[in-house]
């Protein structure tokens, strides 16, 4: 009996003739995880026995395990699959750019890019040369299946005069699982940088990392770039002056180690023992603004879950700036008002910030 692409069986009677038949679970076809599983009806008339194919089978996808129930009163038997994912194997979804013009944006004015497991996208002129390049990451979401795509890692399609060139004028910085991109100028010598932040380490046990590649006039550089440790499966991050040294800080979120940690820049670059924690219970989603106007910029960080209660979204913290700037920059300051919704079963938890006078703003 030959079946491709199987990951389970399973043995029970499905047609009720007292005979055990085969039932073959089907993962997936060669390009889709769309596939069909088959069952091999039991045979009693030959000896030895053998089984006949169904004339069709079950429409499954991505289908993981199987099981048979047994027929019992006025129910048949019946036959269970656990369909687990669905889509492309090689997660070939095309990108999609919509052209703007006078009018605003049309369905019918658009452009699709070839790719794979396509994750984030951004647009900035990354080599100063007056045309908008395109930053699209492929994060190997498809699994080992995707390992030796060429285009594994972020993509950099080159704005010019003509327009864009897929083929010539391409450039990837491979790495594996990058799920954000964040574009500023972090050492100040009028290129722009690029950081990368995986959700997932390249081997499974090591640590997650954060990447930056500095930019220059040819572009990116392997040469150029500065791995960090980023441990707590890191999600997303900020590139912001966080503590006004007129240097960028890059903040990210680690959810396993329930902090929000602070990268502080400098004229010598990062380091990732020059960081700064603040506590947040699975922290997911960061940003920074001056809330309350007072020419400060203030941290925001959205708490996802708390490890102890089992709650899901516990609201925002905020931590407000300082006029005094020490070597932290963030007051680690911040107040949470929870309050019970008699409605339901879930904690809701909003926040305010404090605000640090000039006069009492410690160190």
């Amino acid at each position: 009996m030959k079946v491709e692409y199987t990951v389970a069986a399973a043995i029970g009677d499905l047609n009720a003739d007292g005979l055990a038949d085969f039932l073959v679970t089907v993962h997936q076809s060669a390009e889709k995880f769309n596939g069909e599983s088959v069952v091999f009806f039991g045979d009693g008339r030959r000896k030895p026995r053998s089984f006949i194919p169904s004339l069709r089978g079950f429409k499954t996808s991505g289908t993981t395990h199987i099981a048979i129930a047994a027929a019992e009163k006025n129910l048949p038997a019946r036959a269970v699959f656990s369909n687990s994912i669905g889509g492309q194997v090689d997660e070939g979804v095309p990108l999609h750019v919509y052209w703007g013009e006078q009018d605003g944006f049309n369905p019918k004015r658009i452009w699709k890019i070839p790719f794979h497991s396509g994750y984030e996208a951004s647009a900035a002129d990354l080599n100063a040369d007056g045309y908008v390049d395109l930053i699209e990451l492929n994060s190997k979401h498809a699994g080992e299946a995707a390992h030796a795509d060429p285009t594994l890692g972020a993509n950099i399609f080159w704005g010019s005069r003509e327009g864009f060139d897929l083929d010539k004028r391409r450039t990837v910085l491979r790495e594996h699982f990058p799920g954000t991109s964040g574009v500023a100028d972090l050492n100040r010598d009028g290129f722009l940088d690029l950081v990368l932040e995986p959700f997932a380490p390249e081997k499974s046990g090591e640590k997650d990392m954060l990447f930056i590649y500095y930019g220059a006039a040819d572009g990116f550089d392997k040469s150029r770039r500065v791995a960090m440790d980023s441990e707590g499966y890191s999600q997303e991050h900020l590139i912001a002056d966080l503590n006004g040294d007129m240097w960028l800080d890059v903040a990210v979120t680690s959810r396993l180690l329930h902090r929000l940690r602070i990268f502080w820049g400098g004229p010598n670059g990062f380091d990732s023992k020059r960081e700064h924690r603040l506590k947040v219970s699975g922290p997911l989603g960061v940003d920074a603004a001056d809330f309350n106007g007072d020419g400060y910029l203030d941290v925001i960080c959205g708490s996802y879950n708390d490890p102890i209660s089992g709650f899901r979204d516990m609201g925002s913290l905020i931590w407000g700036g300082a006029a005094k700037v020490t070597v932290t920059g963030i007051r680690s300051g911040c107040l949470v008002f929870p309050h019970w919704d008699a409605r339901s079963p879930i904690l809701t938890v909003t926040a305010t910030w404090i605000s640090f006078h000039p006069s009492t703003a410690g160190s």
